[in-house]
């Protein structure tokens, strides 16, 4: 009699925030790998899911179904090197959302049906359409009582039945805390008795679900819950016999008394389950999640059940409503009731042993040579003899040996953030770095030296210091042109080497490793003993923030804090709230725009006002005033526009930024940090910039503010220093008048500089700028119409004589060829040098038109893809890419249609800018949660957008009546026209018109809540997919694919100044910026190239004849014989190829 693992709670790629991937063949063969025999289907209730199921299973007689086509999960998984024989068999299952109201309380409860035909699947699923909307969800939202669908269930099939799902979540279980009931009976009413399993849930095991004696008449189940391939099997249930659906079931009742399952056929035994440590789930122990605290239940307890940090009422995890049910202190397995095995994910265990993150390739690497080697990964887990996987791997071996046993370390998870367990100290893991760990293994490289847990009090370290001034060993993964730049403007006869002597400017051209040496010098710091709040990066986007802090909790994770990562918005934003005790309502760009034309003069021609707005606020990046008449009439109508948002507390953007710096240029203003690092300062504009080197200390010209000594650990006596105040706000030394008033009134009517602000000049000009380090590349400067800086490196020298430049010229992205293509758009720029091993092709193409070039394009991607039989470029010998290794990229969107039609017209998956939507304004999507709450949808299910995360809808909640939403959005602006964070220009706008619209449209705010989760879901699949991807130039900045095709280089494009005969003259300076762009576009390219041009385009609605762009002909002019692939394209001939010129 065989064993089997079943996992019975999974979802399909039509749930919310699933992976695309999610087909049958690609279930089935995860499945394998993973050692799961049955697997649940998932989202049986969705219609396209269930017809999908039809269309890839069939009934095999024992209530499972199989894979029509065994051979269909062929290549299901990239790179996996074992056979898969397609034979995990398939149990129809889905999951239903139920939010309803019982007994004057809104009840949300997640419950799990499972049927043993696809016919029965029907029979519920129409009777389910009554109710609601099965199509907009693979879990469907439901208004159903549960006790009511368990009804239908039991109605449609005499097996069918229902399992209560993650029994103690706190959103949406049966005992969850924040909308659950306290017994089953008070759920499922009279249809109780017919419960007779409950699924524990990632963030409890059996043994925490033994501590209440009600529940020991149940089967306590465990699954996934996976909403990928990947997942399954990290929770499952262990059987002894035959698989068949009657068999599962009947082993889950078999401990009911007898007569309650008269004449039912054992077939199965239930052995137990496969668990989560229940420490990792993401609700076990009580906290917020935002205020990033976690509590155990007797400290929440001692709390009165609030969060110690903001005092709203904490969301209470899985363990504080466990011990509130349980009237045992202890758990008492009962009698009948199987054991279970806790065990940590395999890729999670490598991860650690590797000690890289878990989606790193050499974790996949190692765990498919694992699979191959020992079997599928709960074998591995569970049963394959230590003996064996220390022949494999042997410090996994002790890994498991330990997790086996449970000798592991625990981070509990809490509010949605899950926990982390790990089988090694900080210590082992610095020995197995440096290979001192466990006998025959081999030391590792390219890693960093361990760091010192934070929990842990501070250790000398063991051996003697090394002697002053002796250098330093290169740090491990860096070359020596990144080690100098990590080292640069430290103290080397400093022990912990972070003591900053000098600023330093790194230039970084694309590829060379800009964010790993700045991750780098960041680790430095840290290891040097650094106090991470003492160290800020300032990035230039909101993107390239969470991706630095991404990055570093990847780097740093195990620390109890990390060095700050943030936009000047967002600091600017905190210093506003935390001075002025408010924040402000952020205007939009379409919202200040208006508001600052209306104030202009109404005689002035509309185009005029328009085009003076743009020069003004250029003049405000740039801190160059504009002079003139056009100067006095901004500034006349400025002052208007200021004075009206100082009375609303409202402000723009640079609003921000003009706030901080005079926050930054006010005396007594103290260097916040001791450590500034600063990411792609090219884009920074001059307002930016001189915000930047404020908060660096760096007295502006004229200015010397006090600068107190910054330690090494990051304290700073800055003056006007309000206990009060957040963190982030004393960071930058609260407002103007704060500081002026904590420096005092300084030396009379002469306004000479008082002793604190003489100290401040003498200790700026003894020391200079506290750790400032920036990096970027001034060759990659594209913002010059927002006032981007570009290059910085004369006005830091100016600031700074003794600042240190380092160049990084060691490409580690692209090939020799594409370096050396790009590098003659810049000639007078030193070239990049690329890895020997990183090979290239470069492909300059001539079409006589646009429609011919995007055929060329499409059959060029259809040839690296394997998509079409035209293949111009060699490319025999190389692999197949992905679609999502692909991208074309234009000047500006109207050139994206043609293309994209192509692209779709070949067959070939691809995306391009969607338009923004509407429930992605920060507004708009607060007003859809109040609305979303008041109907019962979970926090974790409101319509999440794009926007950036700038804290402007904080606390609004308290401004939407609920009885003016159930009147529907219109009724808000004359309730709310000024009310904080609205203005009217929100309610003009194209935003909230879009509300109102979609409100009708869909019938009121439930259709309305559904159709943005639907959209919104659909948005993240898209966004997720494997597409080539058609972007702008300025998009693609910060990217890299291993093909790019750039498209449209002619003369009126690129360089962009026109389409016809009088084509605008370009001054020098946008001239470069033109020619930088096209060398950032070139330069995203890792293996391959094609630059193309059409001799005649359709745009606008007219044709034109085209000339190809100056650039394309100092390439073919400069570049050397063989560099190019040329070709071109006849009228009526389907491609030719040459070496000729193309002029």
């Amino acid at each position: 009699m065989s064993n089997f693992a079943a996992d019975l709670h999974i979802h399909s790629r039509f749930s919310r925030a699933t992976s695309k991937g999610l087909t049958i063949p690609n279930l089935a063969a995860w499945a394998e790998v993973k050692g799961i025999g049955v697997l649940g289907t998932g989202d049986c209730t969705h219609p396209g899911w269930l017809s999908e199921i039809e269309r890839m299973l069939k009934e095999d007689g024992s209530g499972l179904l199989s894979l029509r086509e065994p051979g269909a999960i062929a290549g299901q998984i990239p790179g996996l090197p074992t056979r898969l024989a397609g034979s995990a068999r398939f149990m129809l299952q889905g999951e239903i959302s139920s939010i309803y109201k019982r007994g004057g309380k809104v009840r949300k409860v997640h419950n799990l049906v499972y049927l043993p035909t696809v016919e029965a699947a029907k029979a519920l699923n129409a009777k389910l359409a009554q109710v609601g909307n099965l199509a907009s969800d693979g879990r469907p939202i439901l208004g159903l009582d549960s006790r009511n669908l368990l009804e239908m269930v039991l109605e449609t099939h005499p097996e069918a039945f229902l399992v209560p799902a993650h029994i103690w979540t706190p959103w949406f279980s049966l005992f969850g805390s924040m909308s659950g009931f306290d017994s089953v009976e008070e759920c499922y009413g009279d249809l109780s008795e017919h419960i007779f399993a409950m699924e524990t849930g990632l963030s409890s095991d059996p043994g925490m679900n033994w501590t209440l004696s009600a529940l020991d008449r149940y089967r306590m189940i465990s699954n996934s819950d996976a909403h990928s391939g990947e997942k399954l099997g990290r929770e499952a249930n262990l059987f002894r016999g035959e698989a068949s659906f009657s068999g599962i079931r009947n082993a889950l009742r078999a401990h009911l008394p007898h007569e309650e399952r008269a004449g039912e056929d054992g077939g199965c035994e239930f052995l137990g389950t496969v668990e989560f440590f229940p420490e990792e789930g993401k609700y076990h122990l009580d906290g917020h999640r935002k205020c990033n605290w976690s509590m155990e239940p007797g400290e929440t307890l001692a709390h009165k059940g609030l969060c110690p940090v903001c005092g709203k009422p904490a969301t209470l995890g899985v363990l504080h409503r466990v011990l509130a049910l349980a009237d045992r202190p202890e758990p008492a397995q009962p009698q009948g009731q199987p054991g279970y095995h806790s065990l940590i994910p395999l890729r999670e265990v490598l991860s650690e042993v590797l000690d890289v993150g878990a989606g790193a390739k050499a974790v996949t690497a190692e765990y498919f040579r694992l699979l191959g080697r020992l079997g599928p990964e709960l074998s591995i887990l569970r049963e394959v003899p230590l003996s064996d996987i220390a022949r494999a791997a042997p410090v996994l071996a002790e890994a498991v040996e330990r997790m086996r046993a449970g000798k592991v370390l625990r981070r509990s998870g809490f509010d949605g953030e899950y926990g982390v367990i790990t089988v090694f100290t900080p210590e082992e893991r610095a020995q197995m770095r440096q290979g001192r760990m466990l006998a025959g293994m081999p030391a590792r490289r390219g890693r960093r030296p361990a760091l010192q847990s934070p929990s842990e009090p501070e250790t000398e370290a063991e051996g003697d210091p090394a002697p002053a001034g002796a250098e330093a060993p290169r740090r491990a993964g860096l070359n020596p042109e990144q080690e100098a730049a990590v080292r640069a403007g430290l103290d080397s006869s400093d022990i912990g080497g972070a003591t900053p002597t000098a600023p330093v400017l790194v230039l970084a051209g694309p590829g060379t490793g800009k964010t790993h040496t700045l991750i780098a010098r960041v680790e430095r710091l840290l290891e040097a003993g650094t106090a991470p709040k003492s160290i800020a990066v300032v990035t230039f986007t909101r993107r390239a923030a969470d991706e630095l802090h991404e990055r570093l909790a990847a780097k740093f994770g195990d620390r109890a804090e990390l060095p700050l990562a943030d936009t000047l918005h967002a600091l600017a934003l905190d210093l506003w709230t935390s001075s002025k005790g408010q924040p402000p309502v952020l205007l939009s760009e379409d919202g200040a725009r208006r508001m600052f034309l209306e104030a202009l003069p109404e005689a002035m021609p509309r185009a005029e006002r328009l085009a003076l707005i743009r020069r003004h606020a250029l003049a405000r990046e740039t801190l160059v005033p504009l002079d003139g008449e056009a100067g006095e009439t901004a500034a006349k109508a400025w002052a208007q526009v200021a004075e009206a948002k100082a009375l609303r507390n409202q402000a723009d953007f640079t609003d921000l930024l003009e706030f901080l710096l005079a926050a930054v240029r006010a005396p007594g203003f103290a260097a916040p940090f001791a450590h500034l690092l600063v990411d792609e300062v090219q884009d920074l504009s001059a307002l930016q910039l001189e915000a930047v080197l404020g908060l660096a200390g760096s007295p502006a010209p004229g200015q010397c503010p006090a600068i107190p000594p910054a330690g090494r650990d990051g304290t700073v006596s800055a003056p006007g220093d309000d206990p009060a105040l957040g963190d982030s706000a004393r960071a930058v030394g609260g407002d103007a008048d704060a500081m002026n008033g904590g420096m005092g009134d300084g030396d009379g009517e002469g306004g000479g500089k008082n002793d604190g602000e003489k100290d401040g000049c003498a200790q700026a000009q003894a020391r200079g700028p506290v750790g400032f380090f920036a990096i970027g590349d001034p060759n990659q400067s594209i913002y010059g119409f927002r006032g981007a800086a570009g290059d910085v490196r004369e006005r830091l020298l100016a600031r700074w004589p003794e600042l240190l430049v380092i160049s990084l010229g060691e490409n580690y992205r692209s090939g020799q060829g594409i370096l050396d293509a790009s590098g003659h758009v810049l000639p007078e720029h030193p070239r990049l040098r690329a890895l020997p091993e990183n090979s290239a092709e470069v492909e300059l193409a001539e079409a006589p038109d646009d429609r011919h070039e995007a055929r060329l394009i499409a059959g060029r991607i259809g040839a690296l893809i394997g998509g079409t039989s035209l293949t111009l470029m060699d490319s025999a010998a190389a692999p197949a890419l992905a679609p999502g290794d692909v991208a074309v990229l234009v000047r500006f969107r109207a050139l994206i249609p043609p293309l994209k039609a192509a692209l779709e017209q070949a067959g070939l998956p691809c995306s391009a800018p969607e338009a923004e939507v509407f429930w992605e304004e920060p507004r708009v999507a607060a007003i859809l949660g109040v609305a979303g709450r008041l109907f019962g949808l979970p926090p974790e299910e409101k319509a999440q957008g794009g926007a950036p995360d700038t804290g402007e809808t904080e606390g609004m909640d308290a401004d939407l009546p609920e009885f003016l939403l159930l009147q529907g959005p219109r009724v808000l602006p004359a309730a709310l026209r000024e009310t904080p964070p609205f203005d009217r220009y929100f309610w003009d706008g194209p935003a909230f018109r879009d509300l109102c619209l979609a409100f009708d449209e869909h019938g009121g705010w439930v259709g309305l809540l559904d159709w943005v989760r639907l959209e919104t879901g659909f948005a993240s699949i898209r966004q997720s997919a494997q597409k080539v991807r058609i972007l702008t130039l300025h998009a693609a900045k910060g990217l890299e694919f291993e093909a790019v095709f750039l498209p449209a280089l002619e003369q009126g494009i690129l360089p962009l100044c026109g389409f016809g005969a009088g084509d605008a003259e370009l001054t020098p300076e946008a001239l470069a910026e033109e020619r930088r762009l096209l060398y950032v576009g070139m330069t995203r390219a890792r293996r391959r190239l094609c630059l193309s041009f059409a001799r005649s385009r359709t745009i606008y609605g007219k044709t034109l004849t085209r000339q190809p762009s100056p650039f394309v002909t100092e390439l073919a002019d400069r570049l050397p014989a063989g560099l190019l692939r040329r070709t071109v394209l006849a009228q009526k001939v389907q491609t030719r190829q040459t070496h000729l010129s193309l002029f």
